[in-house]
């Protein structure tokens, strides 16, 4: 494909293939295995070797061509000031895509919490944004604000539809809108914004919401956005990247980056978009984070492994037993309790093979057995292997994958 135009599979969902990912959630500490089909149930899904969409809000030009290396597929958004041409010009030239900023302006919003547009006016101002860009190659999405609309004020889902109804309307290759929802969201509250949108997105700013302990809080996140999305909508996970956790070493923030992404992709998100890529003052863990994120970037475009999450059949077909730890985690989202399994276990099928992940949501040490046990490589992640047990650190992940 040439460069810009990558996105087409992922983003409208055009590859051909049926979701494989069932939206339906089990009870939290049960197996889902239920759910689905044996693993050797009929023939394997067809090859599909599209990358899963990964990129950095507010990243900066210099950024641009590492960041592709690392595995990075998108850049953007932006806050002030907004992209110009050469900005699109040079993500285009690495061959990363835009998700291009638009809409009434955000901190207008912030002072006054009124959106001071009519409908007229809404259509004219935001179809001239499109007008201006809907041109270039390098935009693979629009990034609408402002950020945490209220689903409770009909003015502002009233801007919402007709805002997102304009950019269709004056884009003829009808790329996806999204636009940001807060962190404590949950599925009630988030679905009279999402259905205005190609995408639902919330925050996923797991120590900034206060679950360092219980990053299962991920899986809870993910579930909310598809519970509030409509059948075939895509999900896109935000985990955090703008401020220093206290005591943490760069391995925490390693193996807390390696978790958020591949929970977010186990549970059911096929999109990851960084907050962000600003420098900002006082954020001195800034290249421990950046560089966690450009290790898990690099490592889902290994071995197939982000294609595998996106678009392989998910099935059942192996047993796991937590053999020492605890086989929940508790937390409070949306200030209710929440109980979920421990350790997220998926089993995947596709042209390359069978895949497992498995995912410690919790600050403890778990051991489990798979049965039968793997008979492939371990491939990513950190484990303590012995036979059919698997050790698994703290917020530990781990995949394994059988030709």
């Amino acid at each position: 494909m040439a460069a810009g135009s990558w996105w087409l599979p992922v983003l409208m969902g055009a590859c051909g293939l049926a979701d494989p990912r069932p939206h339906a959630v089990a009870s939290p500490v049960t197996s889902r295995a239920a759910m689905l089909p044996r693993c050797d149930a009929g023939p394997r899904p067809a090859a599909v070797a599209t990358a899963v969409p990964f990129g950095l809000f507010s990243a900066a030009p210099t950024e641009f061509h590492a960041l592709r290396a690392a595995g990075f597929t998108m850049v953007g958004p932006w806050y002030v000031p907004p992209p110009d041409r050469a900005l699109l010009d040079a993500a285009h030239t690495e061959g990363l895509g835009v998700v291009y900023p638009l809409g009434y302006p955000h901190e207008s919003w912030q002072r006054a919490h009124t959106i001071a547009w009519d409908e007229a006016q809404t259509r004219a101002e935001v179809g001239a944004m499109v007008d201006a860009v809907v041109d270039h190659p390098a935009i693979v999405a629009w990034y609408l604000g402002p950020e945490e609309l209220r689903y409770w004020e009909p003015a502002e889902m009233a801007y919402l539809r007709v805002a997102a109804a304009t950019i269709h309307a004056r884009d003829p290759q009808r790329r996806p809108v999204l636009s940001y929802q807060a962190n404590d969201r949950d599925a009630q509250q988030l679905a009279p914004v999402v259905r205005w949108l190609d995408i639902a997105a919330k925050g996923t700013y797991v120590n900034y919401a206060g679950h360092r302990e219980a990053r299962a809080w991920v899986e809870w996140s993910v579930e909310q956005l598809a519970d509030a999305s409509a059948h075939g909508q895509r999900q896109w996970l935000l985990p955090e990247m703008f401020e220093d956790p206290a005591g943490a070493t760069d391995d925490d923030i390693a193996a807390w980056v390696r978790h958020d992404v591949l929970a977010g992709l186990v549970a059911g998100a096929d999109g990851v978009l960084v907050y962000s890529g600003w420098r900002r003052p006082g954020f001195t863990r800034y290249d421990a984070y950046l560089d966690a994120y450009r290790g898990v970037a690099t490592a889902l475009g290994e071995h197939g492994l982000g294609a595998a999450l996106l678009h392989a059949r998910r099935c059942s077909s192996r047993q796991l037993r937590i053999v020492d730890g605890p086989s929940e985690v508790q937390f409070v989202a949306a200030g209710r309790a929440q109980t979920r399994a421990s350790v997220h276990h998926v089993e995947l099928v596709d042209a390359d093979g069978h895949w497992d992940v498995l995912v410690n949501g919790t600050a403890d040490t778990i051991t489990v057995e798979l049965t039968p046990p793997p008979g492939g490589a371990w491939v990513y992640g950190e484990a303590i292997i012995d036979g059919a047990r698997l050790r698994l650190s703290p917020w530990a992940v781990a995949a394994t994958h059988e030709p």
